[in-house]
Parts: structure tokens; C-alpha cells; sequence
């Protein structure tokens, strides 16, 4: 029987096994790959690294902090989890085998998925060129052409804020219902940002970057689009559904919380992007995942 079961081990997750480790509590860190989204970056031409501003060294910190502790972690895949008499329950796949493993709390750090369109060129140029976060590297972009894709309010934020230091931005926007009109209307002020609508990605193209995209209108004409970098700022999917039947989530399946990282159920925390707290960065999420650590620790020591 564990204190605390942590499931996933991105930023939200690495921190808060570090801080487990530093508190002494008998935890077990599930995940499918340590780093989670600190593994995933883009690169683009032309730019210094000296200018992003990243967790990865700290993570790197946490995540060997970890390994050396390898009774600490197992990799395999959370498949459901269960609760009775106090006792949660998760069911494990490793391998081919599925182990069930008991805890008193859980902690939820699993992240998002993004949304892929499948579409030539998407794969090949994945992280040279093209990426799926424009606002983590907005202030790379300063006098240079952007093309962005999205389908939701978090699309229209990206493209004004790489407007801020980019020489031009090309978005394409997917209808948003009753919504978009609110977009589009945000979007004219931008005198260096270019909304174009009823269009579909045919492909990527380049060579060791992406440089460019075919787009293809409503009526079937096509177009190509050339820019130094490219972004598919589509909403991204929370991996909630392990406990989507045992806490409150939003309308679109991020975990509820409060500012403890607390869950609606009792012994069920939450940090990182799966949470409903809306910004997807490496630091806030590590900063959450220490603060859901520690919320579980206080709920531990105060227990009778």
C-alpha cells in the first residue's frame, strides 16, 4: 500500500515526485516515458537557443533524481482505477501484464494530447518547423512570417500574441459556431495578421524544415503558403478519462480544482495541463505539481 500514487511524469509529474522524494512519502510514479512534453520541442531556423526560456534543465534534475531511485517508478499504462473502503485501486499494464497497485491518494498529472490532422508532410516536418504550441515560442518569431491553424479561442490568442513580435501571421481559422464572429471581430485590429476561413491543410513541404503549406479552399482552388515557421494550435484533449467518473471535470474534460490542486473527490489530486487552470507551460505545471504534493502531504500528516 503506497501513500500516493503519481500518475504521469511531465513537468506537473517530475516535480511532484521530487517533492515526495524531499517529504519521505512512500510513492510509485506511473507513466508511460519520463519527461512527458519536456521531451517534445521545435526547432526553428535561424534561432538562438540562449532565448528560450525552458524547464528542461530542472526537469532533467527531477528526472534523474527519480531513476536513481528506480523502485520509485514503473513504466507502463494507468487503465482504470477503483475505489473502496478508502482505498484506491489503479490497474497497470506493463508489458503484457496488468498489475493493480493500492494507494491511499492519487495524484493526476497526464496532460493533454494534441489534436494531429494527417495530413502530408505533418509527421516528416514535426518539430522542425512545424509544432503545436506558438505561444511557448512567440518571442523566437521577431520579423519573421508565421502561418498558424486552429479551432478555438486558444488559436486566436496564439496568433494576436505572435503578432506581437512577427513581421506577418497567416491564420486559418475552422468555424467556432456562435463564437466566431466574437474571433473574427478581435482579429481585424491586428494589422499584421491575415484570417483566412473555409480553407483545409492539403500539406507540409520543405526540405530539413517545413517551408510551406498547400491550403485548399471551399470551392477547390488551392494555395501555397510560404513562412519561417508553422504552428497547429488546435484544442488539445485532456487525458482525464482515468478519472473522469470519480472528480468534477469541465465542459471540456479538464479536472476541476481548487487552489490546493484539489479534486472533487476526496484523495484526488491534479496538476499540470489536465487541469482546468488553462495555461499549458512547463513551469506553471511544475509549479503545480508541487503544490498538489504538498496539499497531499498536509492531507496525509493531518489523517486519523
Amino acid at each position: 500500500m503506497y501513500d500516493l500514487v503519481i500518475v504521469g511524469a511531465g513537468p506537473a509529474g517530475l516535480a511532484a515526485s521530487a517533492y515526495a522524494i524531499r517529504k519521505n512519502l512512500g510513492f510509485l510514479t506511473v507513466a508511460t516515458a519520463l519527461g512527458g512534453k519536456a521531451l517534445y520541442r521545435v526547432s526553428i531556423p535561424g534561432t538562438t537557443e540562449h532565448r528560450v526560456l525552458r524547464a528542461d534543465q530542472l526537469l532533467t534534475d527531477f528526472r534523474r533524481e527519480l531513476e536513481y531511485l528506480n523502485e520509485r517508478y514503473c513504466i507502463g499504462t494507468a487503465d482504470r482505477i477503483s475505489y473502496h473502503d478508502q482505498v484506491y485501486t489503479l490497474h497497470v499494464r506493463i508489458g503484457g501484464d496488468t498489475r493493480q497497485i493500492q494507494s491511499r491518494m492519487v495524484l493526476i498529472a497526464t496532460g493533454t494530447r494534441v489534436r494531429k490532422l494527417g495530413v502530408p508532410g505533418e509527421s516528416e516536418f514535426g518539430g522542425r518547423g512545424l509544432g503545436y504550441s506558438a505561444l511557448s515560442y512567440s518571442h523566437l518569431l521577431s520579423d519573421r512570417d508565421v502561418f498558424l491553424y486552429g479551432d478555438s479561442q486558444r488559436s486566436v490568442d496564439s496568433a494576436l500574441e505572435v503578432a506581437l513580435h512577427a513581421r506577418s501571421v497567416v491564420l486559418v481559422l475552422e468555424q467556432m459556431g456562435r463564437y466566431h464572429e466574437i474571433y473574427r471581430e478581435k482579429l481585424r485590429g491586428a494589422e499584421n495578421v491575415t484570417l483566412l476561413e473555409n480553407h483545409t491543410i492539403q500539406a507540409f513541404h520543405g526540405d530539413n524544415y517545413c517551408h510551406s503549406v498547400t491550403l485548399k479552399e471551399h470551392d477547390g482552388k488551392t494555395e501555397q503558403i510560404n513562412a519561417d515557421a508553422f504552428f497547429l494550435e488546435l484544442r488539445p484533449t485532456p487525458n482525464s478519462e482515468l478519472v473522469a467518473e470519480l472528480v468534477e471535470t469541465d465542459e471540456s474534460g479538464h479536472i476541476v480544482i481548487d487552489t490546493r490542486n484539489r479534486t472533487s473527490a476526496a484523495g484526488i489530486f491534479a496538476a499540470g495541463d489536465v487541469t482546468s487552470t488553462g495555461f499549458e507551460q512547463s513551469l506553471i505545471a511544475v509549479g503545480e505539481g508541487a503544490n498538489a504534493l504538498l496539499s497531499a502531504y498536509e492531507r496525509l500528516m493531518w489523517a486519523v
